[in-house]
C-alpha cells in the first residue's frame, strides 16, 4: 500500500506523509529464490525517499503468493497558494519498485528498476468532487519490459520452457499496489475550482540552423532545449526539447511530455488574462535557450550559449477568447535576445538558467557569422499548441428569451370592419363610372365643339371624336371588367334556367346598373363626389393635404435643416393623417421626435408602425434604441430579441443588444451577442462599430454612439462620428477636437469642413463658418448637403454680400432644388434691386411649396416694389393664411406698407412682429405712426409710451418723446404733452 496523509500543521502549510506497501508480483519460478524489492517513491524536487533496506517477500494463508510490505515516511511543508498548486499540477507521486541483489563479498545492493506508478495530485486543484482522497484502490503498476525471454536472465529466472502443448509463454502477473492520498481540509474553494485555468502546451520548433544539427548528429544528440513562457508574471517552463523529424523528415524540436509544464492561473488572473484578450492587448514573451546535457557537462563547454539565446512574443492566443473554444495555435517567430531595446517588449534581462559550464574543451561547432542569431538567420518559429481546462468564455448561445413578447407590449387594437364583396364590387363599378364621367369631360373640353348649337348634334359630335380617338372602346374595357364582377357577385344562373327567367335576368341587370350609374351621376352633380382634386390648387384654396407623401416627407427635411421645427412636425403628422396605415410614415414621424429628443413620443410612433407591421425591423431597432436611452431595458430587450429574431444576418442588433446586456451586467449574454456580431462582420467586411455609430447618430443618440467607437482605430470616419456625438451631447470643444484631428490627416475632406462649418455656425462664428463651408464646397467631388448651401448662403445675406449669395443659391437650386434654395435666390436678386428674377425665383419657389409664408412675404414686398399694392395687399393675405411668423420679415413688409402709404395695411404685419420682439423700439415706434394716420390717436400713445419705456440708449429717448408730445397735442392732453416736452427738454440737455 501507498499512502499519502497530507495534514495542515498551520493554516499556511501542508504536511505530507507517505506509506507504501505492493503485491503481490507474480509467481516465482520454480527452483528459484523469491528475490528482494526496494520501493521509493518522489516528489517534487525532493529528494527520493526509499526502504533502508531489501525487503523479503512475506507468504501466509491470506496471501499465499507473497507480499512486500514497505514502511515509507516523509513529511513535506508548502505554503498554501499559486506556487503549492501549480506543484501539485506538474508533479505527482511517482513510486518505483526495485528488484533488489545484495552482493556476496560486499554488502552492496544492485537496485534494478521492475516496475513504477504515479498518483495525480491535480485533482485536489482542479476537480470539484475530489473531495480530501484521491486513490484507495488497487492499481496496475505499468511494469518494465521484464516479461521478454532476452530480460528474464537480468531479472535471475532464466529462459523458460514453452508450454508443452505449443502455446506461448504466459507472462507473468502483473504489479499491483494499493494507492492513496489524504488532505485533512481542500486546499482550494469550490469557486477557485471553478474559475481558476490550468494551461498545457506542446511545442515544436523548426526549421533549425544547419551548423547546430551537424554537430548534434556528430556528438549524439548533446543538447537539450528549455523554452519559458511569461505568463501572469509567471514563467511556464517548456524543458527537455529534443531534436525528432517530423511527417515531411524536416529536422524539429518537440517539447511535449513531462519536460513541459501545466501553468496554474488563479481566477484573479484568469479574468485579468479575459480581459486582456477581449480588448486585444495581451501578447505572451518568451525566451528561448540551448543547453549541454548534463551527461555531456564534463566533457565539453557551450562557447555559443549566447548566440542560441533567443526571445520573442507569442501571435494568436486572441482565438482563445471564442465561447466554448479551449485550445488554440500559437506562433512565436524567434529573435535575438538583447538585454537592450532592440527585443521585443520584455524583461531586459534573461529569466533563463545560466549554463554550467564545466567542460575544458569548446564544441566542435562553426558559425559562420557569430555576431547573428542562428535562429534569426533561418528565420526559426516556435509553434505552440495551447489548450486550457476550460474555454475562457462559455460555449456560445443565443441570448434567453425576454420576459415579454413583442404582442404584449403592443396595445391591443380592435381589427377594422370587414368590408362586404358586394359593397366593394358596387364601389368598384362606381369608380369607373366616375372615372368616365371624368374622361369624357376632359375630352369634351379638349376638342372644339359648338356648344350652342343643337344638343342632339353636339352629342353626336362628341360620341364621334370619342370614338375617333379611341377612347370610347376604352371607357368600355374598363366598365365591362367591372361589370363582369358585379354580375359574378349579385347574379347566379341557374344550371336549367328557361329564356323568360334569364330575360328577367337582363332586365333587373339592366335595372340595377342604371340606378348605380345615375347614383353616380346625381352625387356628382350635388358636389358630394367630386370627379377628382386639381393636381394644382388655386391659391387661396390649398392645403397640406394636396401633397403626397414622398412630397411632404421632403418638405418636413427642409424645414428641420431650417431648423423651423414647428412646421417640420405639422408636414410629418399631415403624413400620418394621410397615410395611417403606412408603416414608413410611422417610422419617419418617430425618427424625427428621436432627433428632437422627444423620446416619448417617438416610442408613440413606432409602436403605432409595429401595430400594423409587428416585424418591421427598421422600427423594432428604433424603439429598441429610444428605450435604451429611456433605461426601460426589459422593454427595450423585448424590441431588440424581436429585431434580431427576425434579420439574425444584422450585425448592428447583435452589437445593440450587446450594449444592453452590459448595461444590465449581464456578461455571458453580452460576450455571445459581441462574438456574433464580430462573426458577422467578418463574413461581410462590414465595419459594425462605424456603421451602428452612424445609425445611433442619426437618431441624435450621442453617448451610445460614442461608446460604440470606444477602442476603435482613429480614422477619418470615427473622428468625425465622434465630433457628432460630442456636438449632441453639447460638448463644443471636444467637437471641435476631433474635427481638427480628422483634418490632421487629410486636409481635403470635405466632410470634415462641413462639421467645422456647422460648429462655427452654431456657435455664431459666421467669418469661420464662412471660411469652413467654402472649404467644404471647394474639396466636395458632388453637391454638398443642403445645409451646407443654405447656411453659407445665409451668412453672405448677413454680411451683405449678395452677388455671392446669388451665385450660391443658383448652383444649389441645381444641386439640391427646393422652395428654400429658390428663396435665398430670389432674396439675392430682390437686395440687387433685380425684381423681375427675384419674382422669377419666388414663382419657383412657389411651385415647390406654395404653403412656405416666407415665399409669399417676399412676393409681397417684390409686389410693393414694383408698385402693384392691389396684388400686394393679397399676397400679404396668403402669407397671414400659412402663418408667417419671421419677425424680420414682417417688419419689413410692414415698413413697406407704411412707406407706399397703406399705414392700415402695415398695421397687421408690425403687430405680428412685435408678438415675436416686443421689446423693439423702432418697430412699435413705427406702428404708433401708422396708428397716428389711420387716427387711432390713444393707440399710438400708447405704443410710443411703451417703445419709450423699452428705451436702451438716450437716443431712442429723443426719438420717441417727440412723438409722445405730438400725439398727446393732438388728443388735447396739454398738461400731458407738457410734461412730455419737459422730458424731451431734460433729455436733451443731459446729451
Amino acid at each position: 500500500m501507498v499512502a499519502f496523509d497530507l495534514t495542515v500543521r498551520t493554516r499556511t502549510l501542508l504536511n505530507i506523509s507517505l506509506k507504501c506497501s505492493a503485491g503481490p508480483i507474480f509467481e516465482t519460478p520454480e527452483g528459484h529464490e523469491p528475490f528482494k524489492c526496494i520501493a521509493q517513491f518522489t516528489f517534487g524536487a525532493s529528494d527520493p525517499v526509499e526502504c533502508p533496506a531489501p525487503v523479503e517477500l512475506v507468504t501466509n494463508a491470506d496471501c499465499p503468493k507473497g507480499k512486500y510490505n514497505f514502511n515509507l515516511y516523509k513529511q513535506y511543508a508548502r505554503e498554501v497558494g499559486v506556487e503549492a498548486n501549480q506543484e501539485f499540477i506538474n508533479s505527482p507521486v511517482c513510486v518505483t519498485i526495485f528488484k533488489a541483489t545484495i552482493g556476496e563479498k560486499q554488502p552492496t545492493v544492485t537496485k534494478v528498476p521492475i516496475a513504477s506508478a504515479t498518483l495525480d495530485l491535480s485533482p485536489f486543484i482542479v476537480d470539484p468532487e475530489a473531495g480530501t482522497e484521491l486513490g484507495g484502490e488497487e492499481v496496475a503498476i505499468e511494469a518494465l519490459p521484464w516479461d521478454t525471454p532476452d530480460a528474464l536472465p537480468f531479472f535471475g529466472f532464466g529462459p523458460r520452457d514453452p508450454p508443452e502443448d505449443g502455446s506461448e509463454l504466459p507472462p507473468p502477473e502483473p504489479i499491483k499496489i494499493f494507492l492513496t492520498a489524504k488532505i485533512n481540509r481542500k486546499m482550494v474553494t469550490l469557486e477557485e475550482i471553478e474559475k481558476a485555468l490550468i494551461y498545457s502546451f506542446k511545442l515544436t520548433a523548426s526549421p533549425l540552423p544547419p551548423a547546430m544539427l551537424k554537430v548534434s548528429a556528430d556528438l549524439q544528440e548533446p543538447f537539450t532545449y528549455t523554452l519559458g513562457i511569461m505568463l501572469d508574471d509567471r514563467i511556464a517552463w517548456c524543458r527537455e526539447g529534443v531534436i525528432t523529424k517530423n511527417e515531411e523528415g524536416e529536422d524539429q524540436i518537440v517539447w511535449e511530455g513531462g519536460g513541459v509544464e501545466r501553468f496554474y492561473m488563479p481566477p484573479e488572473s484568469a479574468f485579468a488574462f479575459k480581459k486582456r484578450l477581449r480588448a486585444g492587448a495581451c501578447t505572451l514573451y518568451a525566451q528561448m535557450g540551448r543547453y549541454l546535457k548534463p551527461a555531456r557537462l564534463p566533457e565539453f563547454r557551450d562557447q555559443f550559449y549566447e548566440q542560441y539565446q533567443a526571445c520573442g512574443t507569442m501571435t494568436g492566443l486572441e482565438n482563445l477568447i471564442e465561447p466554448g473554444r479551449s485550445e488554440c495555435e500559437c506562433e512565436l517567430p524567434l529573435l535575438a535576445f538583447n538585454n537592450d531595446n532592440s527585443s521585443p517588449p520584455g524583461p531586459r534581462e534573461s529569466f533563463l538558467e545560466a549554463p554550467a559550464q564545466t567542460g575544458k574543451s569548446p564544441l566542435p561547432e562553426d558559425l559562420t557569422d557569430r555576431a547573428v542569431c542562428p535562429w534569426v538567420t533561418v528565420q526559426t518559429l516556435v509553434k505552440v499548441q495551447v489548450t486550457g481546462s476550460r474555454s475562457l468564455l462559455p460555449p456560445w448561445e443565443a441570448p434567453p428569451t425576454s420576459k415579454f413578447t413583442i404582442n404584449e407590449l403592443l396595445p391591443l387594437r380592435p381589427p377594422p370592419p370587414s368590408v362586404s364583396p358586394k359593397i366593394i364590387t358596387k364601389n368598384e363599378f362606381r369608380s369607373q363610372i366616375k372615372a368616365a364621367v371624368a374622361t369624357i369631360a376632359d375630352e369634351f373640353s379638349a376638342i372644339k365643339i359648338d356648344v350652342q348649337g343643337d344638343q342632339k348634334k353636339t352629342e353626336k359630335q362628341l360620341i364621334f371624336e370619342l370614338n375617333r380617338r379611341g377612347v370610347y372602346f376604352q371607357l368600355k374595357e374598363k366598365i365591362k371588367r367591372a361589370v363582369i364582377d358585379l354580375v359574378k357577385d349579385r347574379y347566379a344562373k341557374e344550371a336549367h334556367t328557361t329564356k323568360e327567367e334569364m330575360v328577367a335576368l337582363y332586365n333587373d341587370l339592366y335595372v340595377h346598373l342604371s340606378d348605380e350609374m345615375h347614383a353616380v351621376l346625381h352625387g356628382i352633380r350635388r358636389g358630394e363626389d367630386p370627379l377628382s382634386i386639381p393636381s394644382k390648387p388655386k391659391p387661396g384654396e390649398a392645403s397640406m393635404a394636396d401633397f403626397t407623401l414622398d412630397k411632404l416627407r421632403m418638405l418636413a427635411d427642409e424645414y428641420e435643416v431650417n431648423f423651423q421645427f414647428k412646421e417640420a412636425l405639422k408636414y410629418h403628422q399631415q403624413r400620418v393623417l394621410k397615410a395611417s396605415r403606412d408603416v414608413s410614415v410611422w417610422y419617419d414621424f418617430g425618427a424625427y421626435h428621436m432627433r428632437r429628443g422627444e423620446l416619448g413620443e417617438a416610442e408613440e410612433a413606432f409602436r403605432e408602425a409595429l401595430l400594423i407591421d409587428p416585424e418591421h425591423v427598421p422600427s423594432l431597432v428604433a424603439a429598441g434604441i429610444t428605450l435604451l436611452q429611456l433605461e426601460e431595458f426589459d422593454r427595450c430587450e423585448v424590441y431588440l430579441q424581436t429585431a434580431m429574431n427576425a434579420q439574425k444576418s444584422n450585425a448592428i442588433i447583435w452589437l445593440l443588444l450587446c450594449m444592453l446586456y452590459a448595461l444590465l451586467g449581464r456578461e455571458k449574454d453580452c460576450i455571445n451577442c459581441e462574438w456574433e456580431m464580430k462573426r458577422l462582420a467578418e463574413e461581410t467586411g462590414q465595419n459594425v462599430y462605424l456603421d451602428a455609430s452612424i445609425m445611433l447618430l442619426d437618431h441624435h443618440v450621442g453617448s451610445r454612439a460614442a461608446q460604440c467607437l470606444v477602442e476603435q482605430e482613429k480614422t477619418i470616419d470615427l473622428l468625425l462620428c465622434l465630433s457628432r456625438a460630442a456636438s449632441i451631447q453639447n460638448m463644443h470643444q471636444v467637437a471641435l477636437d476631433r474635427i481638427l484631428d480628422a483634418l490632421g490627416i487629410d486636409n481635403t475632406d470635405s466632410r470634415a469642413y462641413e462639421l467645422l462649418g456647422h460648429h462655427h455656425f452654431s456657435r455664431r462664428h459666421h467669418d469661420a463658418a464662412c471660411e469652413a463651408y467654402q472649404k467644404a464646397l471647394f474639396h466636395a467631388k458632388g453637391p454638398c448637403t443642403l445645409a451646407v448651401y443654405l447656411r453659407l448662403g445665409d451668412v453672405y445675406l448677413q454680411k451683405s454680400e449678395y452677388d455671392k449669395a446669388k451665385h450660391l443659391f443658383l448652383v444649389a437650386c441645381e444641386a439640391c432644388p427646393c422652395a428654400s434654395t429658390w428663396l435665398g435666390a430670389a432674396i439675392s436678386y430682390f437686395r440687387t434691386d433685380d425684381m423681375e428674377h427675384a419674382e422669377r425665383c419666388l414663382s419657383e419657389a412657389n411651385l415647390l411649396d406654395y404653403l412656405n409664408p416666407a415665399v409669399w412675404g417676399w412676393l409681397t414686398l417684390v409686389c410693393l416694389k414694383q408698385g402693384r399694392e392691389e396684388e400686394a395687399k393679397l399676397v400679404y393675405g396668403q402669407s397671414q393664411k400659412h402663418d408667417l411668423i419671421d419677425p424680420a420679415l414682417l417688419l419689413e413688409i410692414g415698413r413697406s406698407f407704411f412707406s407706399a402709404g397703406w399705414a392700415d395695411y402695415a398695421l397687421g404685419p408690425l403687430r405680428k412682429s412685435l408678438s415675436a420682439n416686443p421689446t423693439d423700439t423702432g418697430t412699435r415706434s413705427l406702428l404708433a405712426e401708422a396708428m397716428i394716420i389711420v387716427n387711432d390717436l390713444k393707440g399710438a400713445k400708447e405704443e410710443f409710451r411703451r417703445a419709450l419705456e423699452n428705451a436702451s440708449s438716450t437716443a431712442d429717448e429723443l426719438n420717441i418723446l417727440p412723438s409722445l408730445v405730438k400725439v398727446t397735442g393732438l388728443l388735447g392732453e396739454e398738461a400731458e404733452s407738457k410734461a412730455w416736452q419737459e422730458q424731451l427738454q431734460a433729455a436733451q440737455n443731459d446729451a
